[in-house]
């Protein structure tokens, strides 16, 4: 895990470059920032040739679910040209709005609609 702390450092740092809400494509707006910022992409380049590629980029994709309190559901097709797919990471819905979809289901399914 020590090694892997320079991953989770440079996508700490990304990450407060991004205005919060935090959409689903975050892992991929995390990787377009890091290409369009020199000293991060000189950064992922140098712990890349060290941990590896995909050690690196499995990790910028843990690092950001765990940051946001997100999980993954289905992968897609990255526009950033660090990674080839990502997971996306949906905005969780609320558990009032749960609950009253939940409770607008249920009494229509009564009703029988």
């Amino acid at each position: 895990m020590l090694r892997t702390q320079g991953v989770k450092a440079l996508v700490e740092e990304v990450l407060t470059t991004i205005e919060p809400p935090y959409s689903e494509d975050i892992i991929d707006e995390v990787c377009r920032a890091i290409e369009s910022r020199p000293e991060s992409l000189l950064r992922y380049q140098e712990l890349a040739s060290d941990l590896g590629v995909i050690v690196v980029n499995n990790w910028v994709g843990m690092g950001m679910a765990r940051a946001i309190g997100r999980e993954g559901n289905r992968r897609v097709k990255a526009r950033s040209s660090l990674i080839d797919s990502y997971s996306k990471l949906p905005v969780p819905i609320p558990a009032f709005e749960r609950t009253a979809g939940s409770r607008s289901l249920a009494i229509a399914a009564h009703r029988g609609r």
